[in-house]
């Protein structure tokens, strides 16, 4: 603690004379966070031990009160200023004995103005007083109290001098109270004195960030550039500036983007320099800055497009400004970060448009060396990445006007940088351009110009060669006669390359490219010459071009005829194919060709046998040919024409189950089951069948097929499989009735040869029903069928008649042969009105049967037990009389049998009935002459 050794009437006089030391650098930050820590003003240095002493003595001892009131407020000054420095030099927060020791001293000091003005509330000092009460409160934090006896400073004493700082303290205080409409007004005070007082820059700012923190963001604006157009005054540069002003002025154009921000971003920032008037020249050029701090303050938010949008906005009203060249490269940088290719191509454009050397007006206006050379190499890299893009795009796209731009960007970089160490390059690019846009004689020009009109450059081996390209191009723009002398004049100028570049690597690739044009002119000898030498040259050729010479050999010799020679040459390429080489399948395709037409030479000379090996080699060494198939069927189809049976059945399944849809697959499963029938191999025949009929599309061919199938399987013994057949046959086909029926009867004898009655009897059953519904559809065939399969039906209903027996119960077994009987006569009667002899025999001698053997049993019957012999006599008599009648009917149908051979039908069941007669009527029909009479008459 310093004290100051003054005697009491010197301090006397100070006290009644000095308004104090005046606080010369009371400002807050200019930033909110800075405003809320306000720090009490600097002290004047203190007074020692012995004045503080002699001022107490005073206070004590007089009855003046003036010169008490003095006295107090000097000794509260002292305990104030005691204080000073700890409080100003001690960063540390944490309390210690000493800054203990300093609140009591701010404390007893704060006690002493108040009761020096509750004493002596006349006091003449008292402004002075009120002064120093609030920097105390300050000083102890009691920061509402401080703004309390500002406000009633202010109150008692309005022209207070130095009210200008007094304002300033009240403003800093509300301010970090947040009382923005208060702080306003005293920042208003100061800034209606102006530049005359100390606190004007600050207040200024101030005055614009209290605006602004009241939401009245556009009125903020104007005290804001008023701290700008005081900043820049007189043309003053930043590059000038102290460093607290920099300070400020980073802070001002920090609260003026974010200001912008919120309203409508540059537009709101042109329509402001619209009003308040430019700021773009000297001596208040700073409009740049307001424009560039916006665009950054967008990139950290993020807002990438209002950025660049900021800094172009700046350079469409600026266009001459020096710093508008540079803002086209910031806000190229800005859309190639974000990605904005579009943004990029446009802005890259305006600047090497507007700002390139060939815009003369800006440069004479300008007249910047320093800009200039700071401005080259961007655009140097923006023309050469648009060149480059286009060219890109035109190679996509193979749009002329795409061609036309990229050319037009080359065109500006070989004009703008003529003596460039890069401008050969470009220039070989914009012949590039030129060949790709099918100007091809352009191209050859500017190929040209690069390769022979520069000194020799790293470029001119490739420009020449690149011009040889293009001559070889506009062959193919030409028709006839002209194209042929284009073909022979590019054959020309590639032996001109190999004279002006005889040792470049790329010379034997010229010859082979001529052994290629040579091939296009179809001189089949000359290209496979010219192929052959190149093949031959030394050292080897590079792998790539023995592949395309030994492929033009290949087709060479493939289109002279030379099918043998031609398999070789495409070995030979194939051997120098990768895996997975694009060329490599084309190669395998013409390998497989010549072998192909190997054995279609075979073929036509009928030696089907070498035919077939020639055409199976397809498969076996070009397995991924897609000829592969058709040349295992062609050699099948030799093999089928040598009747090679047994080698043609392998090469046919492994076809037919390797290509299953291939449009020669039906054919080739035809073949195939001819192969198997000429072999006698039925069942892989009718296998073979059932592909085709799954595959065939024609209705009336499936019904072929699945016939043949099911007779290929009965000719394999394989009846289930048959049957299988003949029921699918069945279930699909429905005409010819015919075929219908007949699939019926099959069905039935392969159940009959299995002995599946049922199953047989079910079939003539669905045979019988096929018949009747057929009405007048029916055919002899059917009916034929029809009528044995009743017959046949029939006689399950005889035979268990025929087991019945006239046993107790008698009533009950009568009732049953009855009823059996009849069914029986029914099935038979059904059978014989078909009308078949054979059938109606039958079924006549079958129903005469019946009758008698129905009659024989009753004779035969079990009697009653009981019946005594009178009885028995009585009972026997009883069923003659009842077996008659059976008898009878029996003779009559035998007889309407029998009357059948007089119509020339004789058979078997025709006999029997004779026979039957003979023993039923034996005086009408057992006599030899009566017999041989009648087969006299059937003589």
């Amino acid at each position: 603690m310093r004290h100051l050794l003054l005697s009491l009437p010197l301090l006397l006089l100070a006290a009644c004379s000095a308004r104090g030391p005046i606080d010369d650098d009371p400002t807050l930050a200019v930033l909110e966070e800075r405003a809320a820590q306000i720090t009490p003003a600097a002290l004047p240095p203190m007074l020692n031990h012995d004045v503080q002493q002699s001022y107490e003595i005073l206070a004590q001892s007089t009855e003046n009160d003036a010169l008490k009131a003095i006295a107090l407020q000097r000794l509260a000054d002292l305990e104030l200023e005691r204080e000073e420095q700890p409080a100003a030099t001690d960063g540390d927060s944490t309390p210690t004995p000493d800054q203990a020791e300093g609140e009591e001293n701010v404390s007893r000091a704060i006690q002493q103005y108040e009761r020096l003005l509750e004493l002596y509330p006349d006091y003449a000092g008292n402004d002075r007083v009120l002064y120093q009460l609030a920097r105390a409160y300050e000083f102890n934090g009691e920061l509402d109290k401080a703004l309390t006896t500002l406000d009633r400073l202010i109150k008692e004493y309005p022209h207070i001098r130095h009210r200008d700082e007094v304002e300033f303290r009240r403003a800093e205080i509300n301010f970090a109270f947040r009382n923005f409409t208060q702080a306003e007004k005293s920042y208003q005070y100061i800034v209606a004195l102006g530049a005359v007082s100390p606190y004007y820059d600050r207040a200024l700012f101030k005055h614009g960030w209290s605006v602004f923190k009241q939401g009245d963001t556009k009125r903020s604006l104007r005290s804001y550039f008023g701290v700008l157009d005081r900043s820049f005054a007189n043309g003053r540069q930043v590059s000038g500036f102290l460093r607290s002003e920099r300070e400020l002025l980073d802070d001002t154009l920090r609260i003026i983007s974010l200001a912008f921000s919120y309203l409508k971003g540059v537009e709101s920032v042109n329509a402001f320099f619209d009003d308040y008037g430019p700021r773009n020249a000297p001596p208040l050029d700073y409009a740049a800055s307001v424009y560039e701090h916006l665009a950054e303050l967008y990139l950290s938010q993020g807002r990438t497009d209002d950025a660049a949008e900021t800094l172009q906005a700046f350079v469409e009203r600026n266009p001459v400004h020096h710093r508008s060249p540079l803002f086209l490269v910031r806000e190229i940088d800005i859309y190639k970060q974000a990605g904005r290719l579009t943004a990029v191509l446009r802005a890259k454009a305006d600047l090497v448009t507007t700002y390139g050397l060939g815009n003369t007006a800006f440069w004479q206006t300008l007249r910047s060396p320093e800009l200039l050379s700071q401005l080259t190499p961007h655009l140097k890299r923006n023309l050469d990445d648009l060149a480059r893009y286009y060219h890109a795009q035109a190679q996509k796209s193979k749009k002329s006007a795409d061609y036309r731009i990229a050319a037009h960007w080359y065109r500006s970089y070989v004009k703008d940088f003529p003596s460039d160490a890069q401008t050969p390059r470009m220039h070989l690019l914009l012949a590039e351009t030129l060949l790709d846009s099918g100007d091809l004689v352009a191209a050859a020009a500017a190929f040209e110009a690069t390769a022979y009109h520069y000194p020799q450059h790293d470029k001119s081996t490739e420009a020449g060669y690149a011009a040889l390209l293009a001559h070889r191009a506009q062959v193919d723009t030409l028709k006839g006669e002209a194209q042929t002398r284009q073909r022979r004049t590019s054959i020309a100028a590639a032996k001109r390359f190999v004279t002006w570049f005889p040792q470049d690597k790329r010379a034997t690739r010229v010859m082979s490219k001529a052994a290629e044009e040579l091939l296009a002119l179809k001189d089949y000898p000359q290209a496979v010459a010219t192929a052959w030498y190149v093949i031959g040259a030394q050292p080897e050729p590079p792998l790539k071009l023995r592949r395309i010479d030994w492929g033009i050999i290949a087709v060479g010799e493939f289109e002279l005829g030379l099918f043998a020679e031609a398999e070789i040459a495409s070995l030979q390429r194939l051997q120098l194919l990768g895996a997975n080489d694009p060329d490599r399948q084309p190669t395998i395709e013409r390998l497989a060709a010549a072998i192909y037409k190997q054995g279609e030479q075979a073929r036509e000379a009928g030696l089907h046998g070498a035919a077939a090996r020639h055409f199976l080699r397809v498969g076996e060494q070009t397995p991924t040919a897609s000829i592969r198939a058709a040349a295992m069927y062609d050699a099948a189809a030799s093999l089928m024409t040598k009747q090679d049976w047994a080698l043609a059945i392998p090469v046919l399944k492994v076809f037919t189950n390797r290509y299953p849809g291939h449009k020669l697959a039906a054919d080739a499963h035809q073949k195939l089951a001819l192969a198997y029938e000429q072999t006698g191999d039925w069942k892989h025949a009718a296998d073979t069948y059932r592909v085709l009929y799954a595959n065939e599309t024609d209705s009336g061919r499936k019904r072929q097929i699945l016939w043949q199938t099911a007779e290929f399987y009965q000719k394999a013994e394989r009846p289930l499989d048959a049957a299988e057949i003949y029921k699918q046959y069945i279930r699909t086909f429905k005409q010819p009735y015919d075929d219908l029926i007949e699939a019926h009867i099959r069905l039935a004898d392969i159940y009959k040869a299995r002995r599946d009655k049922p199953s047989r009897h079910y079939w003539l059953g669905k045979l019988i029903a096929l018949d009747t519904a057929a009405a007048g559809a029916a055919t002899a065939r059917s009916q034929f069928l029809a009528a044995n399969a009743t017959l046949e039906l029939a006689q399950d209903t005889f035979d268990a008649y025929n087991k019945v027996r006239l046993v107790q119960p008698l009533k009950k077994n009568l009732q049953e042969k009855k009823r059996l009987m009849t069914a029986s006569i029914d099935a038979y009667t059904q059978a014989a009105n078909y009308g078949i002899e054979g059938v109606t025999t039958a079924s006549t001698y079958r129903i005469a049967e019946i009758y008698n053997g129905f009659g024989r049993d009753l004779l035969e019957s079990e009697r009653p037990e009981g019946l005594n012999e009178e009885e028995l006599e009585q009972y026997d008599i009883l069923l003659e009389e009842q077996a008659y009648p059976f008898e009878e009917k029996a003779i009559e149908a035998h007889e309407v049998n029998t009357q059948r051979a007089i119509d020339g039908n004789y058979d078997e069941w025709v006999k029997k009935s004779f026979s039957a007669l003979a023993k039923l009527s034996p005086v009408r029909y057992d006599k030899t002459e009566k017999t041989r009479e009648f087969i006299d008459v059937i003589d």
